[in-house]
C-alpha cells in the first residue's frame, strides 16, 4: 500500500501516478461489471418469469 507522502518527490520535479491509474482501473472494471449485469437482467427475468405468467394464463399445464 502507498501512503500519500511516499507518492510526492523529495524534490518536486515529478509525482507518482500509478496509484490514480490503479483507481481509475478499479472504477472501470466496477462499470464493466454493473453494465454485464444489467444486460443479464433481461434473460433471467425471461427465464424466471415467462413460465409464470405462462402457467397463469393457462398455456402451460401445471406440474404434478
Amino acid at each position: 500500500m502507498t501512503w500519500i507522502f511516499q507518492l510526492h518527490n523529495r524534490n518536486h520535479l515529478e509525482t507518482k501516478v500509478i496509484p490514480l491509474f490503479q483507481r481509475r482501473k478499479k472504477i472501470f472494471l466496477m462499470q464493466v461489471i454493473l453494465l454485464l449485469h444489467l444486460l443479464m437482467l433481461p434473460l433471467y427475468w425471461q427465464k424466471t418469469y415467462r413460465p409464470l405468467v405462462l402457467k397463469l394464463v393457462g398455456v402451460l399445464p401445471p406440474k404434478c
